[in-house]
């Protein structure tokens, strides 16, 4: 109990410690703040209404009355600003979006004419090696040339045939394995699983 009332009291003595060294703090400051700006604002003042009463009157009801105009003038500029910000990003993130828009159409129609002038392209090319083929093995050979040339032809298709069904059966083969192997999983899974649900079931210890 003694060791507790101690503690408290060396606590309460810290706070009032910090709280006096704040107090004596603000007011070094507000005391800077009189002695430097508000007592010579004052005693000029008042020197200036002793010496230009008229001229300080005026100062003071035009200084009084013109506060609510300055202050309405403040916010109406910060309002009007503030405004024709928000609209000018408004727009440009309007505009911006239009013309991408506009460049992302103007891409897709290019690409959409790229892939048919290629297709065109590309048959185009195999037709004129296919009929210069026909032309260089009738040159070359004759009329026979022509029986080789169909024979070319037909094992050029015939190959490429089976290299797109080879292809789709390794596909189909590499995932039937996948489906497989994750069936065996499971089951080994659901297998063990029923071992340890086993009441006769033992764990074998060394």
């Amino acid at each position: 109990m003694g060791e507790d009332g101690t503690q408290r009291s060396e606590k309460g003595d810290e706070m009032n410690s910090q709280f006096n060294r704040s107090i004596s703090l603000v007011r070094e400051y507000s005391s800077r703040v009189e002695r430097e700006y508000l007592r010579p604002v004052l005693n000029n003042g008042r020197v200036v209404l002793e010496e230009r009463p008229i001229t300080a009157t005026f100062v003071t009801i035009f200084c009084s009355l013109g506060l609510l105009p300055v202050v309405f003038f403040l916010g109406v500029s910060v309002f009007v600003f503030c405004v024709f910000v928000a609209s000018a990003l408004g727009i440009a993130f309007a505009v911006s979006t239009v013309m991408i828009l506009a460049f992302f159409a103007a891409l897709l129609c290019v690409l959409t004419a790229t892939f048919f002038v290629s297709i065109l392209l590309t048959a185009l090319s195999l037709g004129s090696f296919v009929i210069f083929r026909l032309a260089f093995l009738l040159v070359k050979d004759g009329r026979p040339g022509l029986s080789t040339w169909v024979d070319e032809l037909k094992g050029y298709l015939l190959q490429t045939i089976r290299a797109t069904e080879q292809n789709e059966k390794s596909t189909s083969l590499q995932d039937d394995s996948r489906s497989d192997s994750t069936n065996d999983s499971g089951i080994l899974v659901q297998s063990e699983k029923a071992t340890f649900d086993d009441p006769g079931f033992e764990p074998k210890t060394e």
